[in-house]
């Protein structure tokens, strides 16, 4: 009996369709390698070497496509969670390691950081530029990714202004630094991606939040802690401008000098436009934080919209559905239907 190895057509497949006919490898030629490259770089729009690196090649990528990068290692994950254990699934864990050091490592140029190995190959020659197209695939995140910072230490003898579930945070000069338990790149991402976002549409601040040394550095809002009633007009204001928080409550908004309300935490903040394009974790928490407390400041003329979301990335989940671990009396009163 022959076996047809089937070919990556650099054309005409996407990287889940490229990867699907080299699953039952136990090896990737150099010609296979370089059609992968390419493939990459069309669907992600990578155009500045990041494939190359991701793929194993030791190149200076100097200006980095954060948000393909990061839709990248999402949907290497996903692939990755289909497939037995294999050459092919562990190749899959070496390329979204190296994509990950893209993001952790982009404030450095020079020195080259060395990609993580991938198969035993031979080097692999540069890849011409590839011309621009549309992406493929799913849509990822929404919103410009905000900067990378350099890996610097960050330095221990700062102030603690706060301490929370997902970390503590420190007064450092103008800016604040989140140190995030059990830091997730891509949550990372989201909240830097909200941040800058909601601040440069009301022009509250000038610099913008960044991702340093598995940290988040975000500017300081001096002030102080709102009342209920304000952290309410809070939420009318961020809905105002198109923005929903899963996680509403005082320790989330400072009240500044002038008297307005403003946000200060936004790992749990989202747009309708980015619903479906949402971490899988970020997605659990707003879910689980707004059924746990947060809908207790939600205005009564927004609850309906908001339960919309809620049940919407409810049905995304799907079994990991924080839903599944709550009572009925905590699924009813923000407005689950019992099903008997």
């Amino acid at each position: 009996m022959f076996f047809f190895k089937e070919k990556i057509n650099q054309h005409l497949d996407c990287l889940q369709s490229a990867i699907r006919k080299k699953e039952n490898n136990n090896s990737l030629s150099n010609k296979s390698l370089m059609k992968l490259i390419n493939v990459v770089s069309i669907q992600y729009d990578l155009k500045h070497g990041e494939a190359n690196f991701i793929f194993g090649q030791e190149v200076d990528v100097r200006n980095i496509n954060h948000n393909s990068v990061s839709r990248l290692i999402k949907h290497f994950k996903e692939i990755k969670s289909s497939k037995s254990e294999s050459f092919i699934k562990n190749q899959i864990s070496a390329w979204e390691d190296n994509a990950n050091k893209l993001l952790i490592q982009s404030g450095h140029a020079h020195p080259v950081y060395p990609a993580h190995p991938v198969s035993p190959v031979s080097p692999v020659s540069p890849v011409s530029p590839v011309s621009p197209v549309s992406p493929v695939g799913p849509v990822g995140p929404v919103g410009p990714v905000g900067p990378v910072g350099p890996v610097n230490n960050i330095n221990d003898n700062l102030q603690l202004i706060g301490k929370g579930a997902r970390g503590n945070v420190y007064r450092d000069g103008d800016f604040i630094i989140k140190k995030i338990k059990n830091f997730n790149i891509n949550e990372a991402i989201h909240e830097v991606n909200m941040c800058n976002e909601y601040y440069k549409l009301t022009d509250r601040v000038s610099s913008d939040a960044i991702i340093i040394d598995k940290h988040i550095k975000m500017p300081f809002v001096k002030g102080k802690t709102p009342e209920f009633s304000e952290v309410i007009t809070g939420v009318k204001n961020m809905y105002s401008k198109g923005f929903f928080m899963g996680d509403p409550n005082p320790g989330n908004f400072i009240k500044n000098e002038s008297g307005d309300i403003i946000p200060v935490d936004f790992g749990l903040v989202f747009t309708l436009r980015g619903l479906n394009a949402l971490d899988k974790e970020v997605k659990k928490g707003i879910v689980h934080d707004y059924i746990k407390g947060g809908y207790n400041y939600i205005p009564p003329e927004m609850k309906s919209k908001y339960f919309s979301c809620i049940q919407t990335l409810d049905f995304s989940l799907g079994k990991d559905s924080p839903t599944g671990n709550m009572t009925l009396k905590e699924l009813t009163r923000v407005g689950f239907k019992p099903v008997f």
